[in-house]
């Protein structure tokens, strides 16, 4: 996941609101947003690789997602960052104890920045956070520099949201925004543009943006997840889309 654009406590029906792009490797296998057969309360789409995944809910109302770190040592044969989203929606546990819980071997884990939200907190950690954040209301974006970094992608993105939040608040729009393929940087380097872009596409390098998820609770717990895949030719098969009610409600 290289984009995750979060609207949090800014609307007054939709208390969390997600649109998030996984840009990876055209040849990485991975599965679609499914309950897991193993863990029937837990949806999300399945890194066949590590067997993490890179966005996913439960139906306590809990969200995560992850991005790795374009500026960490890439090259570290750390543990899978994918598999800390699955631990949080596997767990009974608040945003705080789970960050406590991570907190001695969050530097085990390669390079990554990881978002959750247990329906009333919203946290924020990296593997070199010495502890984490918690979130005030606000839009917030994370790419693959850190939370809200000062970036072209970055503000765009944040005003992108800030321009949906205006109208009707759609699953339409929301895809229309992770769809734009516009480069956010004008610059001579192709691939560096290549990469402003909310929507990727790089198949000289087989890279591009696999999935696009879109996910909002309501205040009365309601929430909502679709999620639509990508190969080098574009969308593969019908969008993805779940309606689930969380045990436990969110506050606006």
């Amino acid at each position: 996941m290289c984009l995750i654009v979060l609207a949090w406590k800014s609307h007054s029906r939709l208390p969390l609101i997600v649109a998030a792009n996984r840009d990876e490797f055209y040849k990485r296998p991975s599965i679609a947003a499914h309950f897991w057969k193993e863990s029937p309360d837990v949806l999300g789409g399945r890194d066949l690789e590590k067997g993490g995944t890179w966005f996913g809910v439960n139906r306590k109302g809990h969200f995560a997602a992850i991005t790795n770190f374009r500026g960490g040592s890439l090259e570290r044969t750390g543990r899978s960052r994918g598999e800390l989203v699955a631990r949080f929606l596997l767990s009974d546990l608040s945003c705080e104890a789970f960050m406590e819980e991570i907190d001695q071997d969050r530097s085990s884990y390669n390079p990554f920045n990881l978002v959750i939200s247990d329906g009333s907190s919203l946290a924020y950690t990296s593997e070199e956070h010495k502890s984490f954040e918690l979130l005030t209301p606000g839009i917030h974006v994370i790419g693959n520099d850190r939370l809200n970094s000062d970036s072209r992608k970055i503000n765009v993105a944040r005003a992108a949201m800030a321009k949906r939040l205006q109208g009707e608040v759609s699953e339409a729009a929301l895809f229309d925004m992770l769809a734009d393929t516009a480069p956010t940087e004008n610059c001579e380097e192709p691939m560096t543009k290549a990469l402003s872009a909310f929507f990727i596409r790089a198949p000289e390098q087989d890279y591009g943006t696999r999935a696009s998820s879109v996910y909002w609770q309501e205040s009365d717990g309601h929430a909502l997840f679709c999620e639509r895949q990508f190969d080098r030719n574009g969308p593969t098969g019908k969008d993805k889309r779940f309606e689930l009610t969380a045990q436990t409600s969110m506050t606006p």
